[in-house]
């Protein structure tokens, strides 16, 4: 570069006087290669700007003329039609922004102040946020669209339960899982004033003779030879299950024959045969991953989703409820012991699976509120013989195991069913569910009486201390042996329990609202149909 006085620079557009100017050589550029394709790659060629030296306009001989700038770019020729033309383009909106119109009154005659909210907690803003979709499914009309907008979101990590398992000593655990206060040894005292004498004498025939038939007339040879042994194959064990679901079956319509005359409620009960019962619940556990060995402070409990899954030989349904046992003001219902487990159940040995959660008491909603209150459930006690064959070996804990039976299946038929009435796992039940249960293979039989009182145990939304109760009548056998086409010891006791439980009528509940969280449904067929589809997949 270098620097000669008393020179003019012209640029492009402009002239610039200075005393000093500097004289640059020829200065090249290119354009972007990519505007130009095919045949027009070869015309593209330098534009060349000239930075040419322009007079001195104090020189004397300056002319006007002269200082005009000369033309410092030319077009080289092929390269005019090859350049990209600018077009113009209309975008299209994207957004759409619409003020919010407030429909509120600004004034009332009673203030209202919003709830007062923890934010010292570190999930504060998310359990906002979870306080708000929970008020949202409040306020849904239908069991269906309410369990529709928790269910289709994401599959959750599940323990899956059944009314029975393979493991040893899990009565406590059951009792932590569902609350549940067990009561041994006797009914509630209501059913002790109700005389059956004159029914026991009618049923105690019929029912002796479906048992002879179901348990030693029909597969002589293969009741003869397995009862009381162990099972060498599952398929046996599926002949001895549908053998029981059919004597139970079976006792259940000699039942409503002969007291359906005199006790309406039975005589017009709905009855469902080899039900499938699954309902769901959250549980606020231990979690089930390793301990920190990072921290010396154990891990915070977590809300684990639980998955029930049973099945019932026979359920009734009546279009009342049951009256209930106790009230929640009740010291039973407050203050009952329940064990505590301390673990997690999948480190005790049962499943977890990541899938959608699913609620069917035993039959489907029609969304008619009809008969869709519990009244009676039969199940069988074959679980305890499929027990043995998968262990190969059996547990001095038939009581327990019968109890727990008892318990987990109560809990989970009464949870599905109080969502059938709108109450969700995150808005607590109004008022108590009431059921009853007989567990029995035809020779021993359990009988007892269930109370939903809670079923809320999410931590954001558990803010009682109640407890759910359970009556247990204890093992009692219905004959002692089958010998020479005879029964031997038959014992009157099994059949008066049985009577009692049926007899127990349901009672209208003037001053009480069912279904407080469910509304007229509006939704159009399509909505209905897909929604039902969904929950039924």
């Amino acid at each position: 570069m270098v620097t000669f006085p008393m020179l003019t620079v012209a640029s492009t557009n402009k002239v610039f006087l200075t005393r000093k100017c500097v004289v640059c050589s020829l200065v090249s550029s290119r354009s972007r290669t990519s505007a130009f394709l095919g045949k027009k790659q070869k015309n593209r060629s330098k534009v060349v700007y000239q930075y040419n030296n322009l007079p001195d306009p104090n020189d004397p001989n300056f002319e006007e003329g002269e200082f005009l700038p000369r033309k410092l770019t030319y077009m080289p020729p092929g390269l005019k039609f090859g350049l990209p033309k600018k077009r113009s383009r209309t975008i299209k909106e994207w957004l759409t922004l619409k003020p919010e119109i407030d429909d509120t009154e600004e004034w009332t005659e009673t203030p209202c102040y919003p709830p007062l909210f923890d934010d010292s907690q570190a999930d504060s803003e998310m359990k906002r946020k979870r306080l708000s979709w929970y008020e949202t499914i409040k306020q849904l009309p239908t069991f269906e669209s309410k369990f529709f907008e928790i269910t289709n979101k994401v599959p959750h990590q599940s323990i899956m339960l059944k009314s029975w398992a393979l493991n040893y000593d899990y009565l406590d655990m059951y009792q932590d899982l569902t609350r549940t206060h067990l009561i041994r040894g006797q009914l509630p005292q209501s059913y002790d004033t109700l005389n059956v004498d004159k029914y026991v004498e009618l049923l105690k025939s019929p029912i002796l003779n479906a048992v002879r038939y179901h348990l030693f007339d029909a597969n002589r040879k293969f009741h003869k030879e397995k009862r009381g042994v162990y099972f060498s194959s599952e398929k046996e064990i599926i002949m001895h299950n549908n053998s029981i679901n059919n004597l139970l079956q079976e006792i259940n319509i000699i039942c409503q024959k002969v007291l359906g005359d005199e006790n309406k409620h039975l005589l017009n009960a709905q009855v469902d045969y080899t039900s499938d019962v699954r309902s769901w619940w959250w549980k606020n556990l231990p979690p089930p991953t390793l301990r920190n060995y990072f921290k010396l402070d154990p891990l915070p409990n977590v809300n684990q989703a639980m998955q029930f899954q049973g099945e019932a030989a026979v359920q009734l349904r009546s279009d009342q409820p049951l009256l209930p046992i106790v009230s929640f003001d009740d010291p039973l219902c407050q203050a009952a012991e329940v064990p505590v487990y301390p673990k997690n159940p999948k480190k005790s040995g049962w499943p977890m699976r990541r899938q959608y959660l699913q609620t069917t008491p035993g039959f489907w909603d029609l969304g008619d509120y009809k008969y869709d209150f519990p009244l009676m459930a039969y199940l069988s006690r074959t679980p305890i013989k499929l027990r043995e064959f998968m262990v190969g070996r059996s547990y001095p804990d038939e009581a327990d195991f019968i109890d727990a039976m008892a318990i987990m299946h109560g809990f989970g038929w009464l949870n599905g069913i109080s969502g059938m009435h709108g109450f969700t796992p995150y808005e607590e039940i109004t008022y108590p569910f009431t059921t009853h249960l007989v567990i029995s293979d035809g020779q021993f039989w359990s009988f007892f009486v269930y109370q939903l009182n809670t079923h809320s145990f999410h931590s954001d939304v558990d803010k009682n201390d109640r407890r759910n109760l359970c009556w247990s009548s204890g093992e009692m056998k219905l004959f002692e042996s089958f010998e020479n086409d005879e029964f031997v010891g038959v014992n009157d006791d099994a059949i008066k329990y049985l009577v009692k439980l049926l007899l127990s009528s349901p009672q209208p509940c003037e001053n009480t609202v069912l279904r407080p969280y469910l509304s007229q449904d509006t939704r159009k067929e399509e909505d209905v149909l897909m929604v039902r589809n969904y929950l039924r997949r």
